[in-house]
């Protein structure tokens, strides 16, 4: 997912190429989470409570911490921290691809010209680094439900639901809720005040985060209008191309972890089954191009200072780690 930074989720999904993260979603499992101290182990049952692969990141992490809340002999934990190692180490290489991705957008960005052909060798790059993880991903979880039993799979999974709704519920989209009801949102985003929703301002998508994101950036209100028409123009269009294109390849990510998570507790599990594999390089090559499109819409309107400020902000995710987003 993107954490790290007090700018909202979907504000850098503006300008961040890992908005692509959401077009090859459904990795692992979640957001990166935040590490908890270890629960005394239970000596007389020989179960122990303690995250697995404490020193991983992302979405291993995440799993970790859940499976953390499981009560686990010590032969389970053993081929668990085996799982979580050999997960972190393919993380890591789409790690490298994504922020040399991020790296060369941000100095787009900054310069104020997108260029497309320049970034296509690092689009495909991170793409085929996550294709080649996601075999072994899936494998993984599906060798982790072989390890626990059914009551430890029900209390792994609701503790990994638990920490995927307290990760969205602080780093989601300002005018979302954990639970998914939305709240109002002023012209800053700042829903908790209670202010109306600025006119004309739809209720999905980025938008939005543009408010926050443009009281960082002291946007203007003619750049303001400027780029929410830039939103509105490009949604019909997403929404016309939805009427008369081809039907989508699978379930949005968020809802298939569901169906996931809920076949997992089964006594029978298959990834092929509950999420068949879907065509990354597709939904990569749609995502890529919106995103795209939407830079070289909204680049121009920014002064050198605000791209200047944009590309930091991007420098910044790429820097600590948040290529994680390849899998929220």
């Amino acid at each position: 997912m993107l954490v790290g930074m007090k700018m909202p989720h979907r504000s850098l999904r503006v300008l961040s190429f890992f908005a692509l993260g959401a077009t090859l979603a459904l990795g692992a499992a979640a957001c990166s989470g935040t590490a908890h101290e270890a629960a005394p182990a239970n000596v007389q049952s020989g179960l122990s409570l303690a995250p697995v692969g404490q020193n991983t990141h992302g979405p291993v992490r995440m799993v970790g911490q859940a499976l953390g809340e499981v009560p686990l002999r010590p032969d389970q934990r053993t081929e668990l921290e085996k799982l979580a190692t050999q997960a972190e180490e393919r993380h890591v290489k789409v790690h490298e691809q994504a922020k040399s991705l991020m790296l060369a957008f941000a100095d787009q960005v900054e310069k104020g010209q997108i260029d497309r052909a320049a970034l296509k060798p690092k689009i495909d790059a991170t793409v085929a680094a996550f294709e080649s993880s996601r075999p072994a991903d899936r494998a993984a979880l599906e060798r982790t439900h072989d390890i626990l039993d059914a009551s430890q799979r029900d209390k792994f999974v609701e503790a990994l639901k638990a920490k995927m709704k307290d990760h969205h519920g602080h780093h989601g989209p300002p005018h979302a809720k954990p639970d998914g009801e939305h709240a109002k949102g002023g012209p800053d985003g700042e829903h908790a005040k209670g202010e109306a929703r600025p006119e004309g301002a739809p209720h999905h998508g980025p938008p939005m985060g543009l408010f926050h994101l443009g009281r960082e950036l002291k946007l203007t209100d003619d750049q303001k209008d400027k780029i929410k028409d830039t939103f509105h123009e490009m949604h019909k269009q997403h929404a016309g191309d939805a009427k008369g294109g081809p039907p989508h390849h699978g379930m949005a990510p968020h809802h298939e972890m569901g169906k996931v998570l809920e076949a997992f507790k089964g006594d029978k599990f298959s990834m092929d089954q509950v999420a068949p594999p879907v065509d990354v390089k597709g939904r990569a090559q749609v995502g890529s191009e919106r995103i795209l499109t939407m830079a070289e819409k909204i680049v121009p309107i920014l002064t050198p200072e605000q791209r200047a400020l944009v590309a930091k902000m991007i420098r910044d995710k790429a820097n600590h780690a948040d290529a994680s987003v390849l899998t929220h």
